[in-house]
């Protein structure tokens, strides 16, 4: 070995131990960070399933759980033809009341069916009257009342003081079919069902 030459300079044990140790800290904390990562995602999605869950849970609430009145209220309908039909003169009767509107197309599209209800149910004593919405305009629903004939009443409730008394009408239609007890058997927010109707009037008029 010629003592002229350099030697070459190796890294010590130890320095090779602080790289790996630097390196190996550098990794954990890459490794602990995407954990937390991976936490924090959980987390806000647990939270807005709960907030989703809780935000269903609050709309069927208000469309299925039960609102407004047990029974009739005590007041009286004055149609556009003039009538007034009071509970006294509805009494012993089954009732459909239809909460609807001149612009609301599932309104609208029901009424065949509920047309043919009234007349298989109604010379046996049910009856259908049908309230306007506060926000619909007076002149729409009389004219187009009387370009479809309905059959039965219609009401005009420009203050809302008919929606009020039935616990507030957020959307049409909504239908409450009331017992000849007065008592009202439900509140339906949509299309109705005729034909689960049509079962329940025939165990109440026949």
């Amino acid at each position: 070995m010629s003592t002229g030459s350099k030697a070459r300079v190796s890294p010590t044990p130890r320095g090779l131990w602080v790289f790996e140790s630097e390196k190996t800290s550098v990794m954990r904390s890459l490794a602990e960070d995407k954990a937390k990562s991976r936490r924090s995602i959980k987390v806000a999605a647990v939270v807005g399933l709960l907030l989703l869950g809780a935000s269903i849970i609050w709309i069927l609430s208000g469309i299925l759980s039960p609102r407004g009145p047990k029974a009739l209220p005590d007041i009286s309908f004055n149609t556009i033809d003039g009538r007034t039909l009071d509970p006294e003169s509805l009494a012993g009767r089954p009732l459909l009341i239809k909460f609807w509107a001149t612009s609301c197309r599932v309104c609208l599209q029901e009424i065949p069916e509920i047309e043919a209800l009234y007349r298989e149910f109604a010379p046996a004593g049910f009856e259908v009257i049908a309230v306007a919405a506060s926000w619909d305009l007076p002149d729409a629903v009389v004219i187009l009342s009387k370009k479809r004939a309905f059959p039965w009443p219609v009401v005009l409730d420009p203050d809302g003081a008919i929606e009020k008394r039935f616990g507030g009408i957020e959307a049409t239609p909504t239908h409450f079919f009331i017992l000849p007890d007065g008592r009202i058997a439900f509140r339906h927010l949509g299309a109705l069902d005729t034909r689960a109707l049509a079962d329940r009037l025939r165990t109440l008029v026949y």
